[in-house]
């Protein structure tokens, strides 16, 4: 198992609350779902593939679009 780590934070750079999905890089198909933690704007997900992923914080729940932030990385 992978564990991967992805820390959100808003325009201030402050811990946040997003949505964040993982995609295959291949496929864009979805591994996981989940919310990032308002404390330490982490989101952790664990996952048994093995390849190129990217992560997507997607808006805010109030639907205010301030950044959407996307992250590469090699599991």
């Amino acid at each position: 198992m992978k564990t991967v780590v992805v820390d959100v934070r808003d325009l201030q750079n402050n811990p946040t609350i997003r949505r964040v999905r993982l995609h295959r890089m291949d496929t864009g198909a979805v591994l996981g779902e989940g919310y990032s933690n308002g404390i330490s704007g982490n989101w952790v997900f664990e996952t048994d593939y093995q390849g190129e992923a990217y992560a997507v914080g997607l808006p805010s729940r109030s639907g205010v679009i301030e950044e959407m932030t996307i992250r590469r990385t090699v599991l």
